[in-house]
């Protein structure tokens, strides 16, 4: 009996650690492969300074010989990116995917450039804080989650995001034509975050930052399932030696994503 119970143990581990997958950071590999059981790991943002807004682009997908089918899968884990692909006539765009805020991810990450930028999406309660304290590098938001769906719709409305992730996919023959960053459209992103620049609350006293942080956490909650948290492709084999373009769009700071391929 304990050789039996033995033997189903060693079974039943064997075939768990099978069904892991192994992670990978392909940041610098030569060639991604389809292998379902691979999960590639990546950083964004690598490529900002040529592409704007493009945080990295993939051409090293490699397209099994005996395979008709490639299904890619596209994790933002938490901060967001999209995601475009392109092969052949095939297209397909994600949509911003990833958490609306997570309160791990605090603005102490931004650069006080950053910090500038985003007052553009502040409530008016910190917006008075800081022209209360003369906070001149805005570390007065240090502390206060990232709204990452407002960070986003501060880069649509005032540095062109559409217009600029249009004008990157007709760079590489694309024919998609953007005119929302969001899936399912941007006007419930735009009405949330105007309501959060709304809050009124006097934080220059110490009694009400309860009551304002109950406000703004309501608010950011109410953004609701505006992105996916993954979302994936599938492309179907057009002929030989088509390569397979993949770009993501990361305005954000400290973007992480990882991808996985499957192929039949």
């Amino acid at each position: 009996m304990k050789l039996l119970t033995f033997l189903l143990f060693s079974i039943i581990s064997s075939t768990s650690a099978l069904a892991q997958k192994l992670e990978m950071d392909a940041s610098l590999m030569e060639t991604i492969y389809c292998d379902g059981n691979v999960i590639y790991k990546f950083s964004g943002k690598n490529e900002m300074e040529s592409m704007p807004f493009v945080g990295r682009t993939i051409k090293n997908i490699e397209f099994p010989a005996d395979s008709k089918e490639m299904t890619i899968e596209f994790d933002p884990m938490v901060v967001p990116d999209a995601f475009y692909v392109k092969y052949g006539d095939q297209e397909f765009f994600s949509g911003f995917m990833g958490s609306v805020w997570n309160n791990e991810y605090k603005q102490v990450a931004l650069s006080a450039d950053e910090r500038k930028k985003m007052l553009y999406i502040q409530p008016k309660s910190m917006i008075d804080l800081i022209n209360h304290t003369k906070d001149d590098d805005y570390s007065t938001t240090e502390n206060t989650p990232r709204n990452f769906v407002g960070e986003l719709m501060y880069y649509k409305e005032k540095e062109g995001l559409v217009e600029s992730i249009n004008a990157t996919i007709g760079s590489v023959g694309g024919k998609l034509k953007l005119d929302s960053i969001f899936k399912s459209g941007d006007s419930e992103a735009k009405k949330v975050t105007d309501e959060i620049k709304n809050i009124n609350i006097d934080i220059t006293k110490s009694e009400n930052i309860k009551d304002y942080n109950t406000q703004l956490g309501s608010k950011y909650n109410s953004y609701g399932d505006i992105m996916k948290k993954n979302d994936s492709f599938t492309i179907t084999k057009e002929q030989e030696n088509i390569p397979i373009i993949v770009m993501i769009f990361s305005p954000l700071d400290k973007t992480i994503f990882k991808l996985q391929l499957s192929c039949k």
